[in-house]
């Protein structure tokens, strides 16, 4: 046997035990048993459908970057830090005596008021709904209207979500107060 071969059959089986590990923990995620994700479920339903990743075709690093922290719950806002450790104080800042959670964040703290008035407006009726803001299926669609020519997320809210949080700085590691562009649209859907 040639020298190669060993080294050959030893990465294959290492690709085949990482491909399995991946398995087992998309697996473990979609469970609904599962801790795993357990915010991303609740706010998106169609969570392992494909269309996540769709979401982020297009996207910037940052615009990534925000979408993910507010799609997982694993952010900094108080909320999460404080789960962690690493904040004394799981309450907002804006002295309203309220958890600084995602909906909090992007719904009602009266600090970003300024920045929310165009998400408010590209919202429309949807305003509120934490699952279309954040691209996600929410469980008070019916199937009637999933089957509905196929059920999408809408990207101009999800946009309108990202540049938000993009604008109030709140969310990167470094504080940023520019406005995204809008991702292309990718005409294959």
């Amino acid at each position: 046997m040639p020298l190669g071969a060993p080294i050959r059959l030893l990465r294959a089986t290492r690709v085949k035990d990482s491909k399995d590990r991946a398995a087992r923990r998309v697996a473990s995620i979609t469970n609904n048993n599962s801790r795993v994700g357990r915010f991303t479920k609740e706010i998106d339903r169609a969570f392992n459908s494909g269309h996540t990743k769709k979401l982020y075709d297009g996207l910037t690093a940052l615009q990534s970057a925000a979408l993910s922290q507010l799609r997982t719950g694993i952010n900094r806002l108080n909320g999460y830090l404080h789960k962690i450790h690493c904040s004394d104080t799981p309450l907002c800042d804006c002295d309203c005596n309220l958890v600084e959670t995602v909906q909090h964040f992007l719904f009602t703290c009266p600090r970003w008021v300024e920045q929310r008035r165009s998400m408010r407006i590209a919202h429309g009726e949807a305003w509120g709904d934490l699952s279309t803001a954040l691209g996600g299926k929410d469980r008070m669609r019916s199937a009637k209207e999933d089957d509905k020519e196929g059920w999408r997320p809408n990207r101009e809210n999800v946009f309108a979500t990202i540049n938000f949080a993009i604008a109030t700085g709140r969310l990167a590691t470094k504080a940023s107060t520019s406005t995204a562009t809008p991702p292309t649209q990718s005409t294959s859907s």
